[in-house]
Formats: C-alpha cells, sequence, structure tokens
C-alpha cells in the first residue's frame, strides 16, 4: 500500500518538481501546495531534486497560529492511525511546531498534552534534545500539517556552489539523457553528479587558465578557455548549462554576453540552454539573438534573487550579426 509524503522542494519550482515526480515509477502526485508537494509512493522517498521529505500523519484547514493548529490536531486524534509502528521501539522524539516551515513557539500545555498522548498509545519516549524522531505541527499558508520527518541517505555538498537540488533539477530542464553537454565556468560536483545520473553521454567543462579545482571532478572532458572561448566545434553539443551564480562564479558583466555567444555557437539547432542569473542581469539573455525562451522562473540563490531560464537554441537562418554590442 502507497504512504502519503510531504516533501518540500524550491519555491517556484513546485509544477516542475512534480511533473519529475510524475516520471518516477510508481509515484502519484496528489497537491502542489506552495513551496512543497504531497505525493504517494509504495517505499520511504530519497529523491534529490526534493529537500526536506516527511510522512503525512494528517492535515488541515490552516489554523490563525500555530497553536490553535496544535489544539485541533489534539482533538483530531486520526493521524496517530498514521505512524509507522514498526519503528517506534524504544526510540525517542521532539515534538516541532513550525509556521510555514520555520520553527516556532506555541502553548507548551498543549505540546504536552499531544506527548503525553503519544507516550501512552506507543513505544516512544519525549526528548527534546536528542530524538531520533522528530514530528512536525506545521501551520501553512495551504492548510495544518502533521508531520513525521524522514532522514536523507546522502548529504549536500556544502562548499559546493550549486544546491544538490537544484542541480537536479537543472539537469532535467536542460534534457542531457545521452547528449554531449557544455557547461563554461562553473565548478559544481553536485551539477556534474545529476547530469551523470541522468545519463549524459559527454560533459565538457570549460575553465580559465588559472582554475584548479575543475581537474578533481572526475569523468569530466576539461578545456582551458582563452578569451570566453571553449574551443568546441561549431554545433557539436546538444544542451548547455550557464550559471552566473551570486557567489561561487565571478563572471564580469561585459562577459556575460560572451559567453551567451559562445553557447550559441556550439550549440545545434532545438538545443536546450538553461540559465540561471542574477535578477538585476536578467536581461542578457533577451539581448543576445537566437535563442527563444519557452519558460522562466524566479528563485532566491543564497540570499539573492534570481531568474532561471528555459531557452532553446534557434535556427542558423536568424541574423546573428544585428546584435548590438
Amino acid at each position: 500500500m502507497k504512504k502519503q509524503f510531504f516533501s518540500t522542494c524550491i519555491p517556484g519550482m513546485e509544477d516542475t518538481v512534480a511533473g519529475m515526480l510524475r516520471k518516477e515509477g510508481g509515484v502519484s502526485v496528489d497537491k502542489i501546495l506552495s513551496g512543497a508537494v504531497i505525493y504517494r509512493y509504495l517505499k520511504d522517498p530519497d529523491f534529490p531534486f526534493l529537500q526536506r521529505d516527511y510522512l503525512l500523519l494528517a492535515q488541515l484547514k490552516r489554523e490563525k497560529d500555530t497553536t490553535a493548529a496544535a489544539r485541533r490536531f489534539l482533538s483530531a486524534d486520526a493521524w496517530m492511525d498514521r505512524f509507522p509502528f514498526e519503528q517506534l521501539s524504544g526510540k525517542h522524539f521532539r515534538l516541532v511546531t513550525a509556521e510555514n516551515g520555520q520553527p516556532t513557539s506555541a502553548d507548551m500545555r498543549v505540546v504536552a498534552m499531544i506527548e503525553k498522548m503519544i507516550c501512552d498509545q506507543t513505544n516512544l519516549l519525549v526528548s527534546r534534545e536528542r530524538p531520533d524522531v522528530e514530528l512536525w505541527i506545521d501551520n501553512r499558508q495551504d492548510g495544518a500539517f502533521f508531520l513525521w520527518r524522514l532522514s536523507r541517505s546522502a548529504k549536500d555538498r556544502t562548499t559546493d556552489p550549486l544546491r544538490r537540488d537544484l542541480a537536479e533539477i537543472i539537469a532535467c530542464q536542460a534534457n542531457v539523457r545521452a547528449k554531449n553537454v557544455y557547461v563554461p565556468r562553473i565548478v559544481s560536483n553536485n551539477l556534474m553528479d545529476a547530469m551523470k545520473r541522468q545519463g549524459a553521454k559527454n560533459i565538457t567543462l570549460t575553465d580559465p587558465a588559472d582554475g584548479k579545482s575543475a581537474e578533481k571532478i572526475k569523468g569530466v572532458r576539461i578545456l582551458r578557455e582563452s578569451a570566453g572561448r571553449s574551443g568546441l566545434p561549431d554545433a557539436s553539443q546538444e544542451a548547455a548549462v550557464l550559471l552566473i551564480l551570486p557567489k561561487g562564479n565571478a563572471i564580469a558583466d561585459q562577459d556575460i554576453r560572451s559567453f551567451l555567444r559562445e553557447t550559441r555557437r556550439v550549440l545545434s539547432t532545438g538545443s536546450m540552454l538553461i540559465t540561471l542569473i542574477p535578477a538585476g542581469k536578467r536581461g542578457y539573455l533577451r539581448d543576445v539573438a537566437g535563442f527563444d525562451v519557452l519558460d522562466e522562473e524566479r528563485i532566491t540563490l543564497s540570499g539573492e534573487a534570481c531568474t532561471l531560464f528555459v531557452a532553446r537554441r534557434l535556427d542558423e537562418a536568424i541574423n546573428m550579426d544585428s546584435e548590438a554590442d
């Protein structure tokens, strides 16, 4: 029997994430929320394009505050029927109250009553300092949710300039399977791992002549870039990812158009280009002829507003000489 799960994702990417879930075998999507998705699956999820995963115990309408939500769950205790009882023996739990995913305080008398109810009917014990399990009451814009937090098998690389979940989404949008992929001027193991996991045939990364970290990535061809030129043949690549990150790779404003033109040169007609760029520089992609912007999403990265573009390389017949420098 399928269990129902609640997983958070990058705000603004909910529809994309739901589409990726639907491509996974055995997943049925129930509801798309703001920054989260509810779905059913036979086993505990560990999809790299999602963030936090929870077993969904119950959901109610949004309440005025977290304490009111906790009181509602106290009187509607059917959520305990969804506990994974096979995992309970001798474990300690903590009850977290939250507002829109952010922990916040609630009336401790109500919290203590819910804790006692759980202890009386299960083998769980309360431990607020070092719990084995976290239970969440999250009063969100979309409703109030009682959740059992699940652990993840893989940890994100905290020093990587690109988060694991975003890297997976970008690789999916670039449609890299069985393709030659061009990635100029960024060193991200999370992105390389995502592309290889999604079946990219060849990945070519360009790096400035003084770059060192690119050599640490296994299974990726490194070309030393010269004056923004990759050295790749014309129309030799079938997908490209150009990331202008708030933190992680410094590309001067005057170089952005050069990188876009080089990307246009090496891409074959109809190939996908994914561009992540700070919101204040989003006009650069539209300034360079030869790309049809299919979609754009506003996201926040490292505390800064960014735009994620999905674009397609247009036919060579377009007049590329009409661009203004």
